[in-house]
């Protein structure tokens, strides 16, 4: 009975030990999505009781991660209870690029890394109003005084303007609306089908809407004269890093004033060190920053700096370089500012082991005669195009040796040579290699316009087909 008491004993004193009562925030990382953690205001979260616990800690855990494809760089913020005798800082690295920090404190709410803000945000004022039919009523040409918006997500002023035509083309309505708005619309015009509530089509509409960020400022008179230049430009505008992708850019018409299509880019690029990577076929030191296509009212010089915009970031010999142009011409704004454009293929006779056939996409005639459109390079770091072939040259010139014909058109980050060399080896095998370098648009492709003389009377390169003819 007394061994029974006494383990009764140590037990409760044990759990009483345990259960100090410690308050802890305990939020995921996705309560901090700003650098500081600003973003969180005061009246989200706060600490709450940890449970029965052996040594109870606070611990504030950060991270950084590479993801699973290598190419974009996680850093993290959580906030949690822990069962650790431990205080301080204690930080780990699993991997070269994977590395957590947690610090374990032991009083109530220490663990909180966010910066708390108390925001009061007033709802703007705006134009609030709607009319049908009458053109000079109040809402269409004497609009009234701002009002005060129903809540504060509401910090922007929209007008809408639908005129509605008839059979004949002649405006039968005008319908306008003026309020209050969450989000910042894009301005713009449209022709569209108007329909009544009962799905009866009344006529064909011409609507135009714009949106402003300041009180009362949707008071202007109409129509909103919200006139295109007849221009398209394509359009994308990446802040966050990593460039634009296919799906992000669009064919934007362009405003009344807008008579270029303009882009501009900013990356890093460098003669970086990394123990691990593979020069050949991992290259991370070209990165997009910053990049963005869209309408232009006047031209620039088209450019790139001189000076790196930072120099030798982090010590890593990386640079950040920004580059822009303008030009005319409906979607003429595809390419990279002051880069250019290159036909990019590879043709081939032999490949992996085995002849391929005419109906390969590697089949060197492909490449050598009906090369691919030009386009952009895969990163401004490319100022050049190239052509070239390698072959064996004494009489099997498809594959010889196991070494095959090859046909490469692309880019190239560097300059290099235009010429033709030859190469024997001891046994008597021969290849020759030819190259032509250039820098303006479509250049690697072919044009009538001229022949290229790469050595002294020896060598010849048709610019229509860039055929390499070897005289003897």
């Amino acid at each position: 009975m007394e061994n029974l008491l006494s383990i009764l004993v140590i037990s409760l004193l044990a759990l009483f030990k345990g259960s100090n009562g410690l308050n802890c925030l305990q939020q995921t990382t996705a309560q901090c999505s700003e650098w500081g953690c600003a973003n969180v205001n005061s009246t989200d979260f706060t600490a709450t009781a940890c449970g029965t616990l052996t040594n109870d800690r606070c611990n504030t855990q950060r991270n950084y991660q590479t993801n699973a494809q290598n190419t974009v760089d996680v850093y993290s913020t959580l906030t949690e209870c822990a069962d650790i005798d431990k205080t301080g800082y204690y930080c780990d690295f699993s991997q070269r690029d994977a590395a957590q920090c947690d610090l374990y404190c032991t009083t109530d709410n220490c663990n909180d890394p966010y910066q708390h803000t108390i925001t009061t945000i007033n709802p703007t004022s705006c134009v609030q109003c709607t009319s049908e039919d009458d053109t000079s009523g109040n809402c269409y040409s004497s609009p009234p005084g701002a009002t005060t918006c129903q809540n504060s997500a509401q910090q922007y002023c929209s007008t809408l303007h639908s005129v509605v035509l008839d059979l004949n083309g002649a405006v039968s309505h005008n319908i306008v609306f003026r309020g209050c708005s969450q989000y910042n619309h894009s301005d713009g015009c449209w022709a569209d089908t108007t329909q009544l509530t009962s799905n009866v089509t009344i006529g064909t509409s011409v609507t135009c809407s714009k949106t402003c960020d300041t009180a009362g400022c949707n008071n202007e008179a109409l129509p909103l004269n919200l006139k295109g230049s007849g221009l398209i430009c394509k359009s994308c505008n990446s802040t966050h890093g990593g460039g634009c992708g296919p799906a992000d850019i669009k064919d934007m018409t362009c405003p009344a004033g807008s008579n270029y299509c303009y882009t501009k880019v900013i990356y890093t690029d460098g003669d970086y060190y990394n123990e691990e990577n593979d020069a050949t076929t991992f290259n991370h030191e070209v990165q997009i920053i910053y990049e963005f296509r869209g309408c232009g009212t006047s031209a620039v010089t088209s450019q790139c700096t001189s000076n790196p915009i930072t120099s030798d970031v982090a010590g890593s010999n990386l640079d950040v370089h920004s580059c822009e142009e303008t030009c005319t011409g409906h979607k003429c704004n595809t390419d990279w500012p002051t880069r250019p454009r290159c036909s990019q293929c590879d043709g081939y006779y032999w490949m992996g082991g085995s002849l391929l056939t005419a109906a390969s996409s590697s089949y060197i005639t492909h490449c050598k005669n009906t090369p691919p459109p030009p386009e952009k390079c895969p990163d401004p770091s490319y100022k050049y195009c190239y052509v070239s072939e390698k072959y064996i040259a004494d009489g099997d010139n498809d594959v010889k040796w196991g070494y095959s014909t090859e046909f490469h058109r692309g880019c190239l980050r560097e300059s290099d040579f235009s010429a033709c060399k030859d190469y024997r080896w001891r046994d008597e095998r021969e290849a020759h290699y030819c190259q032509f370098v250039c820098q303006e648009d479509d250049c690697n492709q072919g044009s009538p316009a001229a022949h290229i003389v790469l050595s002294a009377g020896s060598i010849v390169v048709a610019v229509a087909s860039f055929i390499f003819t070897h005289l003897n």
